[in-house]
Order: structure tokens, then C-alpha cells, then sequence
């Protein structure tokens, strides 16, 4: 049996240990890290990368860095949805329709402003998939053998949240989050998205998923640095 690593007692049942097991958007979300990505900016230690998508005309965005920070709080922060207020001001509505946040698949609504007042706000019908994995090969020669945490979501329709008035249903192409120990205190991160907001120019989504995104994940790593030092 594999060693459990860093994994706390209450998320034991998330481990999974045979690729064979992980669901297929947990597949899907490290064939998308796999890809080719496009480095475009380095700041504050974060590695901002773009992507074209081929299920989308717009570009999808992914993100690397080094915390300080415990696997396990990184793990329980990011889908606590009582905590996504501290670094993300645009997020107004988030309501899980099946599931837990303390299980492996849930069902969740969020719903966003927009940078502009004329812009109709958006919102989300999304399914999840966290687990904790044994990394795959190719990871190894540059990050530890421990397990890795993933998250990753991608929307989907439900009947018990249709669309809502005053906001349009955009879609999630996929997204979600891959950490995993690099040193006796650092986990590395990784974090990408790629969303169809519906209905607006393809250059302005570029642009604002670039930069307010990047923002989002920088305000996320500070907060993680934050809790981890007070720990």
C-alpha cells in the first residue's frame, strides 16, 4: 500500500492510486496541463501561461508557482466556498445543488459581476472531481513522489438550476487546481481555466480572463502564505 503522505484522516477517501481509477475530467484536466502552453508573463514568482483552445474561440490561461504553504490547507481552502469572498471580490453566489465540498464529485451554481456594468453578469452550473493522486511520471524528476491534490471542474446542465434572470449561462471548458509538496515547506501550484462566457467579443474575454484571473490567483497565493504562516 502507498503511503498516505500528507493527506489528513478526514480526506483519506479521496485517495486514489491507480490512474485506471481517476474519472475522466480528472484525465482530461492533466491532458490539458500536459499540453503546450505559452509563457507570457512572470510576477511575483507566478508563471502566467495562454493556450488556443480547440473546444472554444477563447484562449485558456494557466498558472505555476511555489507556496509556502501545507498541502492539506491548500486542499481545504480552495473549496470552501465560505472563504472564495477573500480573493474574489466578482463571486456573488455560490450554492452547491449535489454532493459536498468533502466528497470526491459535487455539483455546484456560482454566479459572477462583470468588470462593466452593461455587461450582463454571469453564472455557472458546474460539476467537481477532487482526489488525491499519485503523481504522474513525468513529474517526478522535478517534484516529490507524495500525492497531489487535484480539483478540477467543467460545467455541465442540471434541470434543477436552469437558467436565471438577469444573468447569462456561460461555460466552463474546464478548470480547476494541481498542487503537490516540492520541498519540506513548499507545495508547488498549478491552476488553469479556460470559460466560454457566451456572447461577447473574443479579444475583450482574452484581455479580462488575463488579467482578472491572474489577480484572482496572485490574492489566492497571498492568502494561502497568509494562513500557512499563522498555522
Amino acid at each position: 500500500t502507498q503511503s498516505t503522505g500528507e493527506v489528513p484522516v478526514d480526506q483519506r477517501h479521496l485517495i486514489l492510486h491507480k490512474t485506471e481509477d481517476y474519472p475522466e475530467l480528472i484525465h482530461k484536466f492533466l491532458e490539458w496541463d500536459r499540453s503546450q502552453w505559452k509563457q507570457v508573463s512572470v510576477r511575483n514568482d507566478i508563471i502566467t501561461y495562454t493556450r488556443q483552445s480547440k473546444e472554444c474561440p477563447y484562449q485558456a490561461v494557466r498558472w505555476t508557482t511555489k507556496i509556502k504553504c501545507p498541502l492539506e490547507i491548500f486542499a481545504k481552502y480552495v473549496l470552501d466556498e465560505r472563504k472564495t469572498k477573500e480573493y474574489d471580490d466578482m463571486h456573488l453566489v455560490n450554492e452547491t445543488i449535489d454532493g459536498s465540498r468533502e466528497e470526491q464529485h459535487f455539483i455546484t451554481y456560482n454566479a459572477f459581476e462583470t468588470p462593466r456594468r452593461a455587461i450582463t453578469r454571469r453564472d455557472f452550473l458546474t460539476e467537481a472531481y477532487q482526489a488525491y493522486i499519485m503523481p504522474p511520471v513525468e513529474r517526478r524528476d522535478q517534484y516529490t513522489s507524495g500525492p497531489a491534490y487535484i480539483a478540477a471542474t467543467k460545467s455541465i446542465e442540471d434541470p434543477r438550476k436552469p437558467s436565471v434572470s438577469g444573468f447569462v449561462r456561460g461555460e466552463v471548458i474546464i478548470g480547476g487546481y494541481y498542487a503537490q509538496k516540492c520541498s519540506p515547506d513548499h507545495i508547488y501550484v498549478m491552476s488553469l481555466i479556460c470559460i466560454d462566457p457566451k456572447r461577447l467579443p473574443v479579444t475583450i474575454v482574452n484581455a479580462a480572463t488575463l488579467k482578472i484571473r491572474s489577480a484572482k490567483f496572485a490574492r489566492l497565493v497571498k492568502r494561502l502564505t497568509e494562513l500557512a504562516s499563522s498555522a
